[in-house]
């Protein structure tokens, strides 16, 4: 009784054929890794300063003085930052940026990065 029309419409209705949003919106990301301890300070600076186009990035960092891992998330121009307790000691920091024109910013903020690094 109720919804049989919606099931003959859906089904005489053509298949629309897939498209690549993120290539078409041109969002794309890019990875950073490094072995060094980050300062905490310079590196929340950091943070505050990505560009618009970053639309968002996450990873997790080992901040220097701290035996915890820093899980930080950064979701539209705003970041948090949460203490982990993790067994993977010694593991490189690493993190994801994904954003519209990423490419444009990427050795910006890998630069930006290398100067939170520690020793």
């Amino acid at each position: 009784m109720f919804g049989t029309s919606a099931r003959r419409y859906r089904d005489a209705t053509p298949p629309v054929p897939a498209r690549d949003h993120l290539h078409e919106d041109g969002i794309a990301a890019f990875t950073y890794k490094a072995s060094a301890e980050l300062d905490q300070a310079r590196f929340e600076r950091f943070l505050g300063r990505l560009p618009p186009s970053i639309l968002r990035a996450k990873g997790f960092i080992r901040l220097a003085g701290n035996p915890w891992r820093c899980l930080f998330n950064y979701p539209c121009g705003r970041y948090e930052l949460n203490w982990v307790k993790l067994d993977a000691e010694g593991a490189p920091s690493q993190a994801v940026f994904i954003g519209k024109g990423v490419e444009r910013v990427r050795a910006r903020i890998e630069r930006e990065l290398a100067l939170c690094e520690v020793g």
